[in-house]
């Protein structure tokens, strides 16, 4: 081979497994949408990591997709921007945009819905600014302080950052709610992830995050700590893609969740035609599950809820006459379930 040949070779190889740095650039723009499978398992240990790795989880199957959009923050609720619409009065909680959240319900205590959470990014960090919520009917707005901070830019390879944030929610003459968040960031690998959405060049950023929840009752005098445990999200980030391309979240070493980006995929045991008659929402849920049919039962109908391994984890007999149930999932584990009832199942995935 000639000479200059060889060095031509060399530096194509070399940029092809070159590190990359993350920008602002790469986050997500006003109307952005993002489309995520979620798996059940894999075999490989998200932790394994290093320089110039190849991490391959082409093998992951999809068992669920939703599709995030990043809402401007005009379209939001208007009593909701309040603190995130306000360049005058509150300009560091000013976000770029908010994308639609889960319901949250606090072991029995008290429920949020209609959630949104605002986003800002701007040359130095990715942060979540706060949330708007609606509780007993009313609407309130929430910020961060101090602000969460998820990325730090620029992200390059060997980063190390923390960032604590605390967000509180008083409910006059009731209760007030408080969350306080822990976030150690370590940037430890960087290289090639292949997934079945493609083949990507990314840096591996680990995070590991400690939630406590906390809530003082007024009537009663009394407060509630209620600390989650540890949980290490892994992300792969890949520059231009908006989201983590790969985002994979343990506990105590157990997988809880897999999310990738992908493209829309048939979901086969839930585009059964039978499977219109069944809906169970939302999906990913935190604490209750809607499970919905197109026609009131009948009979005393058996349910049972399955867990990833087959387990029987629930079983009960849906009342007659109804069409709607809620069932409290606070105790389940944060994974995949299966939901069998009438010849019908269901995937859904509970959160936290």
């Amino acid at each position: 081979m000639k000479p200059v040949l060889l060095v031509c070779v060399l530096c194509i190889s070399t940029a092809l497994s070159a590190q990359i740095t993350i920008s602002s650039n790469d986050m997500p723009s006003v109307n952005d949408t993002v489309r995520y499978s979620f798996a059940l398992s894999t075999n490989n240990d998200p932790a394994l990591t290093g320089t110039n790795y190849t991490w391959d989880y082409s093998q992951l199957s999809h068992i669920n997709q939703t599709l995030d959009t990043f809402k401007p923050v005009n379209s939001t609720p208007l009593l909701y921007q309040f603190y995130f619409n306000n360049q005058i009065l509150y300009p560091a909680h000013k976000a770029n945009y908010a994308i639609k959240g889960n319901d949250f319900n606090l072991a029995g205590f008290f429920s949020l819905t209609n959630v949104y959470d605002y986003f800002k990014n701007d040359n130095n960090a990715y942060k979540n600014v706060g949330y708007g919520a609606t509780i007993n009917g009313i609407p309130v707005s929430v910020r961060n302080i101090p602000i969460d901070t998820i990325y730090k830019f620029p992200l390059n390879y060997g980063d190390i950052y923390n960032s604590y944030s605390e967000s509180d929610l008083t409910v006059p003459n009731l209760f007030t709610y408080k969350q306080k968040k822990w976030r150690s960031a370590i940037v430890e690998g960087w290289g090639t992830l292949i997934t079945p959405y493609g083949t990507f060049q990314t840096i591996k950023v680990k995070f590991d995050i400690d939630i406590t929840d906390s809530i003082y009752f007024d009537t009663l005098g009394m407060s509630f700590n209620l600390p989650r445990p540890t949980e290490t999200q892994y992300h792969w980030l890949a520059q231009g893609e908006d989201v983590p391309v790969l985002q994979i979240s343990t506990i105590a070493g157990n997988i809880n969740n897999i999310q990738y980006k992908d493209i829309y995929r048939p979901l086969g045991i839930n585009d059964n035609p039978a499977n219109n008659k069944l809906v169970v929402y939302p999906n990913p849920a935190d604490n209750v599950l809607n499970v919905w049919f197109d026609k009131p039962v009948i009979h005393y109908e058996p349910i049972t809820i399955y867990d990833s391994h087959g387990k029987i984890i629930h079983s009960s007999f849906l009342t007659p006459g109804s069409s709607n149930f809620l069932f409290d999932i606070s105790s389940f584990n944060s994974g995949i379930y299966l939901i069998h009832v009438n010849g019908i199942t269901k995937r859904f995935v509970k959160q936290y």
